[in-house]
């Protein structure tokens, strides 16, 4: 049964979802115009980083633009028709999962992950997931890591969707994310910046 209004509401919401996707992808570029400007920015050191639906911005904005040297996403996925059918299948209301597609193909098409990650090719890529994220699925990372081209590395956690309230899982993936990206060089503190395009490290 669908509930009333609100399949409606949904549908009416997403020229606002759409302006919003937009203004955040013309503000990472701006961030990254502001750091590129800076002389106290190493500019073969920029990171870009996403948590969960931030990754479709990171993607993004990698893709189009040369000036990110590393791609970090936690517990973030690609095929977003995917997504939205699985999220969106456990409302109390019903909309076809053929819908469901065809809506986040068309509307937030340009966004998907899946057709950025070669584009970000030779720079590093990590990302962080849980086998049981309820969110996105463990189908939706390795589509996304798999699709993507070395150095990447992907490092599986087991809990559920990131909690921004659990402290001791943030401190976890920070340290996590911290060590990955200074042993391949490219914080200080770990070993000289390899040569990229080198080689890279992959784990399933």
């Amino acid at each position: 049964r669908v509930a009333d209004g609100l399949p409606r509401n949904l549908l009416l919401a997403l020229p606002a979802a759409r302006r919003l996707a937009t203004e955040t992808l013309r503000g990472g570029r701006f961030a990254l115009d502001y750091l590129s400007g800076r002389r106290d920015v190493d500019q073969d050191r920029i990171i870009l980083l996403g948590v969960s639906f931030g990754g479709f911005f990171m993607t993004a904005l990698a893709a189009g633009d040369p000036r990110p040297d590393v791609v970090v996403l936690i517990y973030g996925g690609g095929d977003l028709p995917y997504l939205a059918r699985h999220n969106l299948r456990q409302r109390p209301w019903w909309v076809p999962d053929w819908l469901l597609g065809l809506l986040a193909r068309t509307i937030f098409g340009d966004l998907e992950p899946l057709r950025h990650a070669e584009r970000f090719a030779l720079r590093y890529f990590l990302m962080v997931n849980s086998r049981r994220d309820e969110m996105f699925p463990a189908t939706s990372a390795l589509a996304l890591f798999n699709r993507a081209r070395l150095p990447k590395k992907l490092i599986w956690y087991e809990t559920g969707h990131m909690n921004l309230f659990d402290r001791a899982l943030i401190r976890d993936l920070t340290r996590e994310v911290v060590a990955e990206l200074r042993a391949a060089g490219v914080l200080a503190g770990g070993p000289a910046p390899r040569q990229v395009g080198h080689g890279g490290l992959a784990t399933e």
